[in-house]
């Protein structure tokens, strides 16, 4: 353990340790996609062999809640049973229903799927998988990249594969807080730079309708919202963000004919969402809302901001140390 780890446990457990005397907490794990991938930067995708072994672990040693069973107990303050687990998903990536889904239902275990609609029924990437597919896909690129981002002028040396990863690292918190238009503006313009058409490519699509439809019959399968197009809501105004919730709402709601009433932040970091997120989702009357900071979930937590513990693909012994960390600090 590292001095940074050794610090940070001894500023938040006794914080959490008390809260724990006092009420028993709840996890909520969030989860991307379930797949294997020749590239995957960002550490999205668990592969379907490990996130098998993942479910079946919680489902024989944790409480794994239905996503109707947590509803209740937040909403109406209520203790947790003790090691209460909730499982989610963002995005809406097509794994969800090809790979995920069946695995959930073998176990009988249920999660929660937040679905971003812009793409829907396309083969259109998202931005960061078509940012992974310029940089780290054994394409030959020129030695330089200059582009232009909010009118502001950026060079990168990308001669080396270091250098492509630290151009990659900086290009992608620029290109994130901006609103869809300007990300594909971007994008764009890296495809150009590279000299890639832009492919589209299968393993990186997102949902269909049909697809949905299907999972909206499983008992394993609950939809929730993640906003039209994946934007942070802080770079929006409040008349922006509902629009962006709304939407995405009432996409799902037309074609799944029943309320959505679940939403989740996109990135969902402190940073990516603001008060007025936290009022939208209030006026627009959702049971509860996931962000995605690391925290428990206990009666006192904030329905419209609850937290969650991201799972990458670890090895099956870390996954379960991690599982118990969880709970405890």
């Amino acid at each position: 353990m590292n001095l940074k780890e050794i610090l940070g446990n001894y500023y938040f457990t006794p914080q959490r340790f008390i809260g724990n005397l006092v009420d028993i907490p709840a996890v909520v794990l969030i989860y991307h996609r379930v797949a294997h991938l020749d590239n995957d930067q960002q550490m999205l995708a668990v592969k379907p062999d490990n996130f098998f072994r993942q479910i079946e672990y919680l489902v024989k040693n944790y409480n794994v809640l239905t996503i109707q069973e947590f509803d209740f107990l937040v909403n109406k303050k209520k203790q947790f049973p003790k090691n209460s687990i909730l499982i989610t998903f963002d995005d809406g990536y097509a794994d969800n229903a090809t790979n995920a889904l069946p695995i959930l239902e073998s176990l009988n275990a249920q999660g929660l799927f937040f679905i971003t609609t812009s793409n829907i029924d396309t083969k259109i990437e998202m931005w960061w998988d078509k940012l992974d597919n310029v940089f780290f896909t054994g394409k030959r690129l020129p030695g330089e990249l200059s582009i232009s981002i909010n009118n502001r002028i950026y060079k990168f040396n990308t001669s080396t594969e270091k250098d492509k990863l630290t151009t990659y690292k900086t290009l992608h918190p620029l290109i994130k807080f901006n609103k869809k238009n300007i990300r594909d503006s971007i994008t764009q313009k890296l495809f150009e730079w590279a000299s890639i058409v832009d492919g589209n490519r299968e393993e990186y699509r997102m949902l269909s309708s049909e697809e949905l439809l299907s999972m909206d019959k499983s008992p394993s399968a609950i939809i929730g919202a993640h906003t039209h197009t994946h934007s942070p809501l802080s770079i929006l105004s409040y008349d922006e963000q509902v629009d962006e919730v709304k939407r995405s709402k009432e996409i799902l709601e037309n074609l799944l004919s029943h309320p959505i009433n679940y939403f989740s932040y996109p990135f969902g970091n402190r940073k990516d969402y603001n008060q007025n997120s936290l009022e939208v989702c209030k006026y627009i009357g959702f049971n509860f809302v996931c962000a995605n900071f690391y925290f428990q979930v206990h009666r006192w937590t904030n329905k419209f901001e609850l937290p969650r513990a991201l799972v990458r693909d670890w090895e099956f012994d870390f996954f379960k140390m991690q599982v118990n960390k969880f709970f405890k600090y």
